[in-house]
């Protein structure tokens, strides 16, 4: 095993009955990150994550922890602590003794367990609230109690379901600051299960993507949302728009990719070939919108298009604009800048946003491509 894997899941593979929830998963996790499995609903992430905790066995597969095999190994002889969207309190005890509820059942000496009170309501911002019970706090403390009451046994390992599902939006954006902000303190390693797919980019140090039991891919945050390795990646983590167009030239550098009526001049960061079928995707984030009467920019990664409609989220203002026969999702975010946009306008593509799929099979050829090439643009810097 690698030094700096912690926890190592090589071809893992559980049924229950004819269903088949994880399909061969392998994934390595580094010591001291925090790992989030990220995906829709039913696609096996949390059937991992109690693959992980021991809950469920595995039909097929290793799972290492720390070097050592753990197949067959009770979750209680793990130290794997696993922290549920409900808090499961103890509503008759303190949350000094639901804290402490592990280690008094360990027969931990008195003034270890009276330490490790302290320290736990230190860091999670518990202080003078040991003595109350879970229902005089409010949603998020007794979150924080569930956390410590986690950690407080010394383990190494943080296994997380969707905790902050119960938490209204604000709480929840604190709470997860604050979970990442002791994570790193306390170098533990974490894996985390959730749906939210801002969650998962503004926590993690890698992100794996499930879907239909399978991992579809791994990489950090930055990567899994620029650089998705499929349509399914790239639609289900944030917003995007998808042009299907071909490779019309090509040079190691850069392409020219046809799509409808438009030309578009892009970087070739996936050794596309002249001939070959694209997908790209684009972010609303990544696209600009001008006033066509206004913009001096050129044709040259411009498309123009017609608002058919707006909505004010507060820092980004959201358009949907008509070009040709589809529509474009378009955020402003500097919306009190610029003002409304309305009517016919113009957008503008940046070739270092766009991202690219090869081999993706359009439902018709491009019609009249062969006079375009990089050639017949030289005056034209990328």
């Amino acid at each position: 095993m690698k030094e700096e894997t912690y926890i190592r899941i090589e071809n893992v593979t559980k049924s229950f009955g004819g269903f088949k929830a994880i399909d061969q998963v392998s994934l390595d996790i580094p010591q001291g990150t925090f790992t989030t499995l990220l995906g829709p609903s039913g696609c096996g992430k949390t059937t991992l994550l109690r693959l992980i905790a021991g809950f469920y066995e595995a039909d097929s597969g290793t799972i290492w922890i720390g070097g050592k095999k753990v197949n067959g190994i009770p979750p209680y002889k793990r130290n794997t602590p696993l922290v549920f969207q409900e808090y499961a309190l103890f509503p008759h005890m303190s949350i000094a003794e639901n804290i402490t509820y592990g280690l008094k059942m360990n027969k931990t000496p008195r003034e270890k367990i009276k330490a490790k009170l302290k320290e736990m309501l230190e860091i999670f911002d518990l202080e003078n609230l040991g003595q109350r019970l879970p229902k005089q706090l409010s949603g998020g403390q007794q979150q924080r109690v569930a956390f410590a009451r986690a950690l407080i046994m010394g383990q190494k390992i943080l296994l997380l379901d969707e905790p902050l599902s119960n938490l209204d939006a604000k709480l929840r954006v604190e709470v997860r600051n604050e979970l990442r902000s002791i994570q790193k303190r306390l170098g533990i390693t974490a894996v985390y299960v959730t749906h939210d797919q801002d969650e998962a980019l503004s926590m993690s140090d890698l992100v794996a993507v499930f879907d239909k039991g399978s991992i579809q891919q791994i990489g950090t945050p930055r990567e899994v949302y620029f650089r998705p390795n499929s349509r399914f990646v790239a639609g289900f983590v944030g917003t995007a728009n998808f042009l299907e167009g071909k490779v019309v030239d090509s040079t190691a550098e850069k392409i020219v990719v046809k799509y409808q009526e438009f030309v578009l001049y892009l970087n070739n960061d996936n050794a596309a070939q002249k001939g070959d079928k694209v997908t790209l995707v684009l972010r609303p984030e990544c696209l600009s919108i001008d006033k066509e009467e206004h913009s001096k920019i050129g044709p040259r990664n411009t498309m123009k298009g017609k608002i058919t409609e707006s909505s004010f989220w507060g820092r980004v203002m959201r358009y949907w604009v008509e070009v040709g026969n589809i529509q474009l999702i378009v955020d402003d975010s500097n919306p009190a800048y610029h003002g409304d946009f309305q009517g016919e306008v113009q957008i503008i593509l940046d070739p270092g946003k766009i991202h690219v799929f090869k081999n993706i099979t359009l439902p018709k050829t491009l019609p009249n491509d062969e006079n375009l090439s990089l050639g017949n643009y030289q005056e034209t810097t990328f």
